[in-house]
């Protein structure tokens, strides 16, 4: 979708939509899916059309979607993000149009003057392998937060208002009411599920079965709760050795489901990546989305919808964080008497992969929980440190100002909640927006059963002491699993797609053919990152003196935006603007959003 709104003459352009709704006074478009029947899909809309920009009727509002709300009565365009950012929404203002659309590239097609690189954006992709939203690669153009109704009139913006509450208030310990929500979140899953699978009879259905608990879950639960079953594929990589064939396997057999896996060669990674560049138009963060790009080529249209287990690690504490800080932080009665000791133990000596382990829950031990998250959680790509060595002019005040701020003042009530915001309405949206764009490209939709608000709802009325414990990652989705899977299935490992990058960066018929990109004159003079460290990296690349982690964490995203930045800038050679140049309407976007998602929903 994409559309332009002049201000000064009222015109107003749209193409893209999925479903509309006109009156003479206001009209609603849609992009997406809304797991709607048609008539009552057109009633909802309705709604929004009689109340404009009403937040209960948009937050009623299931599914994935954008909305444009044009209220030519009062000469104003509304633009709304679905609740988590399933479906990607970009804005610009430029002169007296108003420009938005789903992909950054069709802004461009609309754009009437060249941009230059938001430095601010940069620097998160390179904290975390996305941007922020607002916050976008260009000066100017502002992402939409994921959850939110943005109006414009006049030229400007006038307001944004969140219809999503950002942050959950969950308490640390309550259990009062524990066993009915848990009860609500079960129920809601099941709810979830057959809602996205109604149409089943009508388009051609399967699961992208990773082996893992959550993908597994949706085989299991589909065919207990309907007796009917749905093909199965995993996509995997030519010799790896944490392939999860095996475990995808073994759940088809279990339902009995028709399976087939789909393996990509070295060099076909290399091939696709670069077209999947191409088609996100941005560089990519997980390389789990080159894998899914070459499946849906070689799909070539057998499948119409894709279920997948995106959101259950995000949405319900799947990640070590949650369990690292509710016991060491939260809940802990003599945290610097723990912290001295901890000091103490001589976890150098500790080998390899399990001393780092070792030491990262030592520093949640003894280091406050918004200065781990920021340095050392699985959501950082790269820490502030680092990045002051990699780019040029990086000042680390200028470091994930959006993470700081939503855990700035935080309590041992609340950090948790605050966390869990983070994880919800930054890391989810870069996650499923790529995959969006997959969908636009490939002609295929892909629909997440655990991205389902009441089912979120449910969860935050539960409190912490029972969706943590005993460090088993989203405890509440595996205690739901043991509904729909045996004994058998969890005592197999689990990874979801991965994908040997350090061994693919050796191999120059494989990534390493992209490496040659870093030392290029484009990247040298472009002004991003600084000329020290790129041959200090490329030394030790040639030498094999890099460590594992800096594969991914350095040289993936480093490729990956040089890859985006040859086939996507349509500007001059080393143009970068500045933090303080960045457009007012994303700055007024951030402030307005941050004050409604602390109070009002």
């Amino acid at each position: 979708m994409h559309g332009v709104y002049s201000t000064r003459t009222a015109a107003f352009e749209i193409s893209g939509e999925s479903g509309k709704v006109l009156s003479p006074e206001v009209d609603v478009y849609l992009k997406g899916n809304c797991y709607l029947p048609q008539p009552e899909q057109q009633q909802v809309l309705g709604r929004i059309v009689a109340g404009g920009a009403s937040h209960d009727a948009i937050r009623d509002l299931p599914g994935q979607f954008i909305l444009v709300i044009h209220d030519k009565r009062n000469r104003k365009v509304a633009i709304v993000r679905d609740h988590l950012g399933q479906q990607p929404l970009y804005h610009t203002l430029e002169d007296d149009r108003l420009l938005f659309a789903s992909s950054v590239r069709e802004l461009r097609t609309l754009a009437r003057r060249p941009w230059s690189f938001d430095r601010r954006g940069v620097y998160d992709y390179f904290a975390v392998k996305y941007t922020v939203p607002p916050a976008t690669l260009f000066e100017g153009v502002s992402e939409q937060v994921p959850g939110t109704i943005v109006e414009f009139s006049d030229g400007k913006l006038q307001s944004a208002h969140s219809f999503f509450n950002r942050t959950p208030c969950t308490p640390l310990t309550d259990q009062g009411a524990n066993q009915k929500w848990v009860a609500q979140f079960s129920a809601e899953f099941g709810k979830s599920l057959q809602t996205v699978c109604a149409d089943a009879d009508s388009h051609r259905f399967a699961v992208l079965s990773s082996g893992g608990m959550d993908s597994s879950m949706l085989v299991g639960a589909y065919r207990k709760l309907t007796q009917r079953r749905f093909p199965t594929i995993y996509v995997g990589c030519d010799g790896y050795k944490n392939d999860k064939a095996k475990e995808a396997e073994f759940v088809s057999r279990l339902f009995d489901t028709d399976h087939r896996n789909v393996y990509v060669s070295a060099a076909q990674f290399a091939e696709q990546l670069e077209r999947t560049v191409e088609i996100t138009d941005f560089p990519l963060d997980s390389p789990s989305t080159v894998l899914r790009s070459h499946l849906y080529a070689r799909l070539g249209g057998e499948v119409d919808v894709l279920l997948s287990g995106e959101g259950a690690d995000s949405l319900y504490t799947g990640y070590y964080i949650f369990d690292l800080v509710y016991r060491f932080y939260s809940k802990a009665t003599a945290r610097e008497l723990l912290a001295v000791l901890v000091r103490l133990l001589p976890l150098s000596m500790l080998p390899g992969d399990r001393g780092r382990k070792a030491r990262l829950v030592r520093q949640a031990m003894i280091s406050p929980p918004d200065e781990y998250l920021l340095q050392n959680d699985i959501l950082i790509s790269n820490n502030a440190e680092r990045l002051s060595g990699m780019l040029e002019a990086f000042d680390p005040g200028d470091y994930l100002p959006e993470f700081k701020r939503d855990l700035s003042g935080h309590s041992k009530a609340d950090i948790l909640n605050r966390i869990l915001g983070i994880y919800r309405f930054a890391y989810l949206s870069a996650q499923v927006g790529s995959l969006a764009k997959l969908d636009d490209a490939y002609g295929l939709e892909h629909r997440h059963p655990f991205i389902h608000c009441p089912m979120i709802d449910a969860f935050n009325e539960i409190s912490w002491d029972r969706k943590v414990g005993g460090f088993t990652r989203k405890r509440l989705v595996a205690e739901m699993a043991r509904e729909y899977l045996p004994p058998a299935f969890f005592r197999m490992p689990k990874e979801g797609f991965g994908v040997p990058i350090a061994e693919w960066f050796r191999d120059p018929a494989s990534l390493g053919q992209f490496v040659d990109l870093l030392n290029s004159a484009a990247c040298r003079e472009r002004g991003i990152f600084r000329k020290a460290y790129i041959d200090q990296l490329l030394s030790d690349y040639q030498n094999d003196r890099l460590e594992e982690p800096m594969y991914e964490q350095v040289l993936w995203p480093m490729v990956n935006f040089e890859l985006w930045a040859k086939r996507a800038l349509a500007i001059g050679v080393g143009v970068i603007g500045t933090v303080q140049n960045v457009l007012a309407t994303s700055w007024n976007f951030l402030t307005l959003s941050t004050s409604v998602s602390a109070g009002m929903l």
